[in-house]
């Protein structure tokens, strides 16, 4: 199964131009999903930014691991950890601020 790099479909047959596209073929353009994929930039790995952004948006942790988890299982771990962390630290913050007002 070879790649486009100009337009990212899959195709099984290999011949000088995308059958999608028709863009020329060379060499680098024909290659394996993985390797098209990492060229562009797309890699899943965990990420302690992500964590620590889903730590102050708790949110956008829970949006971001449901929408990427299939895709990004590493990263989504990440966002969902910050995400359960960051609303653990708020409600404790919410929970001493209840109290100080109540049995002030």
């Amino acid at each position: 199964m070879a790649v486009c790099t100009n337009c990212g479909k899959e195709f099984d047959r290999i011949g000088t131009n995308c059958p999608f596209c028709h863009a020329k073929l060379g060499v680098s353009s024909v290659t394996s999903k993985e390797q098209r994929d990492s060229f562009h930039g797309r890699y899943d790995d965990k990420s302690k930014g992500l964590m620590i952004l889903s730590m102050i948006c708790p949110i956008y942790g829970f949006i971001d691991y449901y929408k990427n988890k299939d895709e990004y299982p590493l990263r989504t771990s990440s966002s969902i950890t910050g995400a359960f962390i960051g609303t653990i630290i708020y409600l404790l913050i919410i929970t001493i601020i209840i109290y100080l007002i109540l049995f002030k």
